[in-house]
C-alpha cells in the first residue's frame, strides 16, 4: 500500500508514477519549474537494505517531525537542490528536489498511509 501525499503546493503536478510490487516513484512539477521526485519503497520485509547518497559538497542536515518522519535532507548549494532520505512507519522515503527546505518539510509531514 504506497504512502499518500497529503499536501503538494499550488500549481504542482503529477508528471508520472510508476508502481512496483513493494514501491513506487512519483515526480511532480509545477509552471515555475520546481520539481518533486519521490521514491518510496516499504522495507518490512527488507532487512538488508542499503541506501547510499554521494553527499560531497552537500550540508546533511537529521529532522524528526511530529508525523514520525525522520529525514536527512542533504543541500547543493551549487544546484539549489535538496536530495534527501528518510523513514516513515515501514517506508523508505528518497528524492530530489529544488523547493525550498520549508516546503519540502510541509509535504513530508502531510505523508499517509
Amino acid at each position: 500500500k504506497p504512502l499518500k501525499l497529503g499536501y503538494l503546493p499550488e500549481g504542482m503536478e503529477e508528471q508520472y508514477r510508476i508502481e512496483y510490487k513493494n514501491s513506487m516513484e512519483m515526480s511532480y512539477l509545477n509552471t515555475k519549474t520546481q520539481y518533486l521526485d519521490i521514491y518510496q519503497k516499504n522495507v518490512i520485509n527488507d532487512s538488508k537494505s542499503v541506501y547510499v547518497v554521494d553527499s560531497d559538497g552537500m550540508k546533511g542536515e537529521k529532522i524528526f517531525l511530529e508525523n514520525g518522519v525522520k529525514v536527512i535532507l542533504f543541500s547543493d548549494i551549487k544546484t539549489d537542490e535538496i536530495r534527501y532520505i528518510g523513514i516513515y512507519d515501514n517506508y523508505r522515503i528518497t528524492g530530489l528536489t529544488n523547493l525550498s527546505k520549508n516546503v519540502l518539510l510541509d509535504i513530508l509531514k502531510c505523508l499517509k498511509i
